[in-house]
């Protein structure tokens, strides 16, 4: 057979791919820039980051001893202190730090484009890639532009990445050791996605160099070199953090390292993990990748090969270690689905050259089942956009509910989301999130300190009226307070759209002092 007659088919598929991926970039953008200036959370824990930004233009410490009035997430800062310069700009709210995460998420886009096509010379490779990354915004938590610190940490990560493959002068990689310690001041689990990269900057050091002629010799300068990276990430972490914990008086590493250790473990998703979460849901993605890492047409046999494999068991192992603690949404998949999106570019790329590098009709032939695999892939991660938007209802809802909180005499605690007593005039709270990892942590002194705190404001009637998502502490609060229910027009409204579903639904005002207006 003429395998000429199949150029069309092969161009159709090939732009088919192209439009797929393009059209997922665009649907997250439009998303994205409807949602940014919505001033209600999208998810129950954004309020939160808002309340840390808040705390550091007023000059205030984010690690404290835990009180009823603030409880720090147990996240490192740079994601806030970022947010905060934005802040600074545009004023202190959910635009702000939303523009953050939403400007680090299309860099992530950008640099795993760049990176694929840097590597294959495919601009194709490159689109799909990032293309594939951006179809993941739904299987990932709807959590590329949230008030969240995952993209900027990811981003900071990718580039680090980047920067480290295709290092040059000793500054190169000095760069990428300090990018990614950034990404670690952002998010910790940055840490141990680095372990297999610092294991490969030392092997390609000790690993026999291929040349050109085809013979081979030590790279003895690549051993230095990878020094210096790793010297900078050992160095800069290290140091800020005998800084930071020594600032906030040891309270930095009773939250980012001794309160995030007492997470517990899901049993469920040690297996889970790998089926439901990457194999049901990008099981051609995954199948490429894998293809990708195969000997091979399309390959080389150099150390630097090591790179691909060692970054994929890195994000998508931290990725693993991250949804195995009990609280691990979908969000902690993404550097999971960011470098399986890499692995999925590299492999199509390899996939071409091996299918297209001779005009056999049978190889054309199967160069096109590939690609409809491929948009198959993407069609599986289709999502309705407009269930991503918050409503006009769920606007009317949140204004009802602040203006409701405004006429009640004296502070209002609403520990889901303290955001809306500061809406309303109020004073703000400590997150129940942020308090719950305290009260479940093994430190007794400053569990039992707030426990205390909040037992003796509940009973002492100090607020003239106390917000729950759900019931919370009934043998404190129905001795004192009357439980009431809030009424919204159906079980949908004011439920954010993604992340764990709770809304304000119960309304506690004290028995004694009765003191709604």
């Amino acid at each position: 057979m003429n395998a000429e007659r199949l150029d069309l088919p092969i161009r159709i598929t090939r732009y088919a791919l192209i439009l797929a991926a393009v059209a997922y970039l665009v649907l997250y953008l439009m998303i994205a820039l409807l949602r940014i200036r919505y001033p209600f959370e999208l998810e129950w824990m954004e309020g939160g980051s808002v309340d840390h930004v808040r705390r550091i233009l007023a000059g205030q410490k984010l690690y404290v001893r835990p009180t009823l009035e603030f409880v720090p997430y147990i996240y490192t800062p740079l994601y806030f202190y970022v947010s905060a310069a934005v802040a600074v700009a545009i004023g202190v709210g959910f635009t702000a730090l939303r523009l953050v995460s939403l400007v680090a998420s299309l860099g992530c886009f950008a640099t795993i484009f760049i990176m694929v096509r840097r590597e294959t010379r495919d601009t194709l490779a490159g689109i799909v890639a990032a293309g594939l990354f951006a179809a993941t915004f739904r299987i990932g938590g709807a959590w590329f532009d949230l008030a969240r610190i995952d993209s900027l940490f990811l981003f900071l990560l990718l580039v680090g990445v980047y920067v480290l493959r295709f290092a040059g002068p000793r500054r190169s990689y000095v760069l990428a050791g300090l990018l990614v310690s950034l990404a670690f001041l952002t998010k910790q689990i940055a840490l141990i996605m680095l372990v297999p990269l610092i294991a490969w900057s030392a092997i390609r050091g000790i690993l026999p160099r291929v040349r050109r002629d085809g013979g081979s010799e030590d790279d003895h300068r690549a051993w230095r070199q990878s020094l210096w990276f790793t010297g900078t990430v050992v160095g800069v972490t290290g140091l800020t953090t005998v800084i930071l914990n020594y600032l906030h008086d040891g309270w930095y590493n009773y939250y980012v390292f001794e309160l995030a250790s007492h997470h517990e473990i899901v049993g469920s998703k040690y297996i889970g993990f790998w089926r439901d979460d990457l194999f049901l849901k990008l099981p051609v993605a995954v199948a490429i990748a894998v293809f990708y890492l195969l000997p091979g047409a399309g390959g080389t046999r150099k150390s630097r090969d090591f790179f691909y494999p060692m970054l994929l068991v890195g994000m998508i192992g931290g990725s693993w270690i991250s949804r195995l603690h009990l609280g691990g949404y979908e969000n902690v998949l993404l550097p999971a689905y960011a470098a399986g999106a890499i692995g999925f570019g590299l492999g199509i790329h390899k996939a071409s050259r091996l299918l297209l590098s001779k005009p056999v009709y049978a190889t054309k032939v199967s160069w096109i089942v590939v690609c409809i695999l491929c948009l198959w892939q993407f069609a599986m991660l289709r999502y309705d956009p407009a269930r991503q938007l918050p409503t006009g209802a769920d606007r009317e809802a949140g204004n009802r509910l602040v203006g409701m909180i405004s006429k009640v005499q004296g502070q209002v605690l609403v520990p889901d989301h303290g955001y809306l007593a500061l809406m309303a005039g109020k004073q703000d709270c400590a997150h129940r999130m942020a308090m719950h990892d305290v009260i479940r942590g093994g430190v007794a002194g400053p569990k039992a300190d707030l426990i205390g705190e909040i037992g003796r404001a509940l009973s002492e009637e100090r607020f003239g009226a106390v917000i729950l998502d759900y019931e919370w502490r009934p043998n404190e609060i129905t001795p004192y307070y009357e439980v009431r229910q809030l009424g919204y027009l159906n079980d949908e409204v004011f439920m954010p759209v993604t992340g764990k579903p709770t809304r304000p639904t119960l309304m506690c005002v004290p028995i004694v002092k009765r003191k709604i207006g």
